[in-house]
């Protein structure tokens, strides 16, 4: 069985200018039934960042990240989150 798996991303509570969610990874892994698998979604510096109008330059914005994968976007049973 061939399954897709979705990882998107929240910026911290503090940037009110982007989507709720934004999708940054994607990837199509096949299982065996009951089978489970780990997946690993790589994260860059500009994944994280977001252009800031009054400097004129991308910025890494310091609070809690989320990331969430599952199937669709209203299906994401898996959560972790960083700090930055």
């Amino acid at each position: 069985m061939t399954l897709s798996s979705l990882q998107y991303m929240t910026w911290p509570s503090s940037v009110t200018d982007q989507p709720v969610r934004n999708l940054r990874g994607f990837c199509k892994e096949k299982y065996a039934a009951g089978e489970s698998q780990t997946l690993t979604f790589p994260v860059r510096a500009k994944d994280l960042a977001v252009w800031d109008v009054e400097r004129q330059t991308w910025t890494i914005p310091s609070g809690e990240y989320t990331f969430s994968v599952g199937r669709d976007s209203r299906d994401l049973p898996v959560k972790a989150t960083i700090t930055v």
